[in-house]
């Protein structure tokens, strides 16, 4: 266990060598009360590589782990393999701290995860070529998300974003109010990174959100959902990709035997800003029964257009369908699986 605000494992930089790596085995780990395993870089060295395995872990009341990057030196990789439950859960005790999982890109100045940007410090500033963020990956039996803790591999300096994937042997869960799952390029020119989720059954609920966003130059990451089972979007859960600024908003893959979406504010989208210039929207989703569904697009003004309505009837699947104005084939002309280009209807 490690328990207590500056109790931990840590390896750090400032120089032109690379931070030390991390490697903890434990039948159970917690870290708790600002616990924290860090690896992090300063300077133009790299940051070290956290690895953690063992049967479970859980990271409550503000404890950590990152390993991050505020100057030109790339951040480190994150890799976490147990055989039971991953759990990462609430604030720390004055509500100040996210608990959380943070490989990311600083542009400089403090924060401590409340709020969109999410987790971690920085220092320095004024840098010209910054290093890019690492990746996390995730394998458990479960992985619970919740309480307003976040799992976070974005951008907020010029460096890409890392990608952050999770594989479950059964259900992977993200809930509650302001609890994250983000690979957001919230300034400059950085590209944020993917995000992949892999399990019998994803439920993202109760006002989460996964979301992979870009507010700057560099292109927002892609999102790809994979539910053996059930996809379940419920009480104003959302996934969303987007972009505010000038960069490119990224694409969302589902797979899933059955995608449900329950409550108010409960939405999968893909969002961009005007204007609109020559939009072309692909769409994959798997569905025993195709003539069941309605997708719409809606706009930032909350008009929704209806890409396709029921069509296909009893057949299965939407697989590299593209929607585009000027495709010479209307969707209500198109048979299951859609494969090609279609007018909306």
């Amino acid at each position: 266990m490690i328990d207590g605000h500056g109790s931990g494992i840590f390896t750090s930089t400032e120089g032109t060598g690379p931070a030390g790596n991390i490697d903890v085995k434990a039948a159970s780990l917690t870290l708790q009360n600002g616990g924290t395993i860090s690896a992090s870089t300063s300077g133009p060295g790299d940051a070290g590589n956290i690895t953690i395995s063992g049967n479970s872990l859980t990271i409550a009341s503000g404890g950590r782990v990152e390993a991050s990057t505020s100057s030109t030196g790339n951040g480190g990789s994150i890799a976490i393999a147990t055989t039971g439950d991953v759990t990462v859960t609430g604030l720390s005790a004055d509500g100040q701290v996210r608990s959380g999982i943070f490989a990311k890109t600083l542009s400089g100045g403090g924060g401590n995860g409340i709020g969109s940007g999410g987790g971690g410090g920085g220092s320095g500033g004024g840098v010209s070529k910054p290093g890019k963020a690492g990746d996390i990956t995730i394998e458990a039996k479960n992985l619970l998300l919740n309480g307003g803790a976040q799992i976070d591999s974005s951008t907020t300096s010029g460096g890409a974003g890392g990608s952050v994937s999770i594989r479950t042997a059964e259900n992977i869960t993200i809930a509650g109010s302001s609890t994250r799952l983000t690979s957001d390029a919230t300034r400059g020119n950085g590209k944020g990174g993917s995000l992949t989720l892999v399990a019998k059954n994803v439920t993202v609920r109760d006002n989460a959100s996964v979301t992979a966003a870009t507010g700057g130059k560099g292109d927002a990451g892609d999102i790809s959902l994979t539910a053996l089972n059930q996809l379940l979007l419920q009480s104003a859960g959302t996934v969303t990709t987007s972009t505010s600024g000038s960069g490119k908003g990224g694409t969302i893959v589902i797979q899933a035997n059955q995608v449900l979406l329950d409550g108010q504010g409960t939405r999968i989208s893909a969002d961009t800003l005007p204007p609109f210039a020559d939009m072309v929207i692909t769409i994959k989703i798997l569905h025993p029964n195709v003539g069941d569904l309605v997708v719409q697009l809606e706009s930032p003004t909350g008009t929704r257009v209806a890409l396709l309505s029921r069509v296909g009837g009893s057949g299965a699947n939407f697989i590299g369908t593209q929607l585009n104005d000027r495709a010479p084939t209307q969707i209500t002309s198109g048979s299951a699986p859609f494969t090609g280009t279609f007018t909306p209807r």
